[in-house]
């Protein structure tokens, strides 16, 4: 049994906020990002942290289907090894740092069981 990819089929390109407050929902992060016009959302994941001495709040990733922005927000991302960075004000006193979104599936114990615990001889 393996886990499926959580990046949709079709995607062209993908954002993260590392860090939501608990009460921002997938409506309206979507909201927000539909806004912008910066291309067609096919999905929004919300993924909870918590502990590590930090204040729970979620980590979230924008899937794109379609990528139309035309003022150099993908370059400013993507540029310097992915290290761009931008705010957007999700209100008069509120922002989420973006960025371009990095990871990548891999798929672990491909055809295994991936519940059960893992030996290796040393």
């Amino acid at each position: 049994m393996s886990a499926s990819n959580p990046i949709p089929t079709g995607t062209v390109f993908s954002l993260v906020i590392p860090w939501a407050e608990t009460w921002h929902t997938e409506e309206m992060i979507l909201a927000k990002f539909e806004e912008l016009e910066w291309g067609v959302v096919s999905k929004v994941t919300i993924v909870s942290r918590t502990g590590n001495g930090k204040r729970d709040h979620s980590k979230v990733f924008i899937h794109f289907s379609e990528w139309t922005e035309t003022q150099g927000v993908k370059n400013h991302l993507t540029s310097d090894g992915g290290k761009g960075e931008l705010k957007i004000w999700h209100s008069e006193t509120h922002f989420w740092k973006v960025r371009a979104s990095t990871w990548k599936f891999t798929e672990r114990n491909s055809g295994s069981d991936s519940r059960k615990p893992k030996v290796e001889f040393c």
